[in-house]
């Protein structure tokens, strides 16, 4: 039952006097008209862009501690009992505000998602089935389920136990009486699992300096010699996953995102019916985002000439012809 769920009611967010009261009756003061002047006065605030006033008056709004409650002080040591409640944020919606919330509303895990004090975002409840002393673990897998199934990036900030969510209004707040609580503490393992696994490839391979590389039109022109190498025989450098990742993080390290992007799709596709087109652009996308790495283009080079491709064997017969002569 929703209202079994207890939180911590605080009617000054920054002393430390709070009321211990039930979820469903929180929930029920956001749809009413309790706090509508307030929020609404802090939504015109916000929309004539007077962010400084808006931000003055959400610090003076009453806050709720949705994961327990503390005592003597607010903080994560003082934790008296834990809801197993956890509150996401999603900031600045825009446009997409009523689909993303219409989506969220059916999700499963969702207890429930209503308005932010704003109005350009959403905030949301999910249940875990974790102790206490998983909570930061559990919010952590819940921002990679809403990444995964709604493309959502959640600030993982908000991970602490004892944070303060500001009161809100939203007459549509949408309840779930029948969710299920979160189980998904996997996620967090496997995404680890992936980022050691891709740390592991990097400290195999030696830091090259970027003053030894070319420049960027000779390594167009030494790409292009590279790649019909590559394609004329058959051959790949990203067939195993380790490679696949050092040749994404070297394209997005040498060349801009069209031309990266073009280059790696290119050299991936040489895996036939091994390669994933949706993959391979989410990994080189994704090598954009994060900047600079250990891999460049001499990684390129090296993984193609370990399948026989000489970069100087151009020169070398130029060289011959000239002799001849």
């Amino acid at each position: 039952m929703i209202k079994d769920f207890k939180v911590g009611y605080y009617p000054k967010p920054f002393k430390h006097e709070f009321k211990t009261i039930d979820l469903e009756a929180m929930l029920k003061s956001f749809r009413g008209d309790f706090f509508k002047p307030q929020i609404e006065k802090a939504r015109q605030l916000y929309l004539d862009q007077e962010f400084e006033k808006y931000t003055l008056l959400k610090n003076t709004l009453p806050a709720v501690t949705f994961s327990g409650t503390f005592s003597p002080t607010r903080t994560a040591g003082n934790l008296i009992t834990y809801s197993s409640l956890i509150i996401l944020d999603v900031d600045k919606a825009g446009e997409d505000l009523n689909s993303i919330k219409e989506l969220l509303s059916k999700d499963q895990y969702i207890l429930a998602v209503w308005l932010s004090p704003s109005g350009d975002g959403l905030k949301s409840l999910i249940v875990s089935e974790n102790a206490e002393d998983q909570h930061k673990k559990a919010y952590r897998a819940a921002t990679i389920y809403y990444k995964e199934n709604y493309n959502i990036t959640i600030d993982t900030s908000g991970s602490d136990v004892s944070r303060l969510c500001f009161i809100s209004y939203d007459p549509n707040i949408k309840v779930n009486v029948d969710y299920k609580t979160f189980n998904q503490l996997h996620l967090v393992d496997e995404k680890v699992e992936i980022l050691n696994k891709v740390k592991k490839v990097f400290s195999r391979y030696p830091l090259l300096l970027k003053d030894s590389l070319p420049n960027d039109e000779l390594s167009k022109l030494t790409y292009k010699k590279m790649y019909h190498f590559l394609s004329k025989r058959g051959l790949s450098i990203t067939e195993s996953y380790e490679n696949w990742v050092r040749v994404a993080f070297a394209l997005s390290n040498t060349f801009n995102l069209r031309l990266g992007s073009q280059y790696f799709l290119e050299l991936c596709r040489l895996d036939g019916v091994n390669h994933d087109e949706y993959q391979s652009e989410k990994l080189i996308h994704s090598c954009y985002q994060k900047g600079t790495s250990q891999s460049s283009f001499a990684t390129l080079l090296y993984l193609a000439k370990e399948k026989g491709f000489d970069i100087h064997f151009n020169k070398k017969m130029n060289v011959k012809k000239k002799a001849k002569k």
